[in-house]
């Protein structure tokens, strides 16, 4: 699932309003919002990551569901199970290759509920360390 970053900032609107209850007239209309939509991309899918992490923790609106779909976007659970596809990749190709990816595994290492095994936390540790050192290099 290949998002425009139009709908990527659409899905964190939408999301922010019905799980944060971030009221909407709080995000940015006609030529600011274009302007907010060019901002960081990297930030933008952070900021999601989180929105997503954050859902597993807490009750979820039922109206949210419905107002992604109605607005031609992926619900909550599709977005959830794409960012757990992107940890498994990066547990099986054993590197993190950009910072978005370190994120999520941030997120992951950070998650107190994780399931995950111990050696399995053990080597995402590992990948951070590896992304950090050779990001310090550069």
């Amino acid at each position: 699932m290949k998002l425009t970053n139009e709908q990527l900032y659409e899905w964190f609107r939408i999301t922010a309003v019905e799980l944060l209850r971030i009221p909407e007239d709080s995000f940015a209309k006609g030529p600011e919002a274009q302007d907010s939509k060019k901002g960081s991309i990297s930030g933008l899918k952070q900021a999601i990551n989180d929105l997503i992490t954050a859902s597993e923790h807490g009750s979820v609106p039922a109206s949210l569901d419905s107002r992604l779909v109605a607005a031609g976007l992926p619900r909550l659970d599709q977005m959830r199970s794409a960012m757990r596809r992107k940890e498994a990749s990066i547990l099986k190709r054993g590197v993190i290759r950009n910072e978005e990816e370190y994120y999520i595994v941030r997120e992951v290492l950070s998650d107190a509920d994780t399931n995950l095994r111990p050696k399995t936390l053990e080597k995402l540790g590992r990948l951070i360390g590896e992304y950090e050192a050779k990001r310090k290099e550069t």
